[in-house]
């Protein structure tokens, strides 16, 4: 079985979703940024496989879930096991506050639509690191 990039970006935000402060996967963090990093994403594929996954595995989350993922950044625990992750994988950055503003920017628009039963109509860029029209070229 194959995983779309959008429905492994679902999986992965709906983990940290889940666990927030009871974490130990810095990875999912990782790969959500590097994600982000790398590819370009449709906004609606994107929502759409953020609101299935969330309905698939029964999470529960309130409007607010969303800011308390990215304040982990600020958790001195989640800091320690960053720095352990970032040398387990002999990796000297990203650094976990740069990681989770990436996150911030590319994930927020999407959560909101998903919280507003709206719908996201842009593109996500990676190398502009933002979302732009789905008109605009990519």
């Amino acid at each position: 079985m194959t995983y779309s990039l959008e429905s492994t970006v679902a999986e992965k935000f709906d983990a940290l979703l889940q666990r927030l402060e009871l974490t130990s996967r810095m990875k999912d963090m990782h790969d959500i940024y590097y994600l982000a990093n790398i590819c370009d994403f449709d906004g609606r594929a994107l929502q759409q496989a953020i609101f299935e996954t969330l309905q698939n595995r029964a999470t529960s989350y309130e409007s607010d879930s969303f800011t308390r993922v990215i304040a982990l950044a600020q958790n001195k625990d989640i800091q320690l096991r960053w720095r352990q992750y970032l040398r387990r994988m002999k990796l000297e950055e990203p650094l976990l506050e740069d990681v989770m503003a990436i996150i911030d920017k590319f994930l927020r628009p999407v959560w909101q639509a998903v919280v507003e039963e709206t719908e996201v109509l842009g593109c996500w860029r990676c190398r502009e690191k933002m979302w732009g029209s789905v008109t605009e070229q990519v």
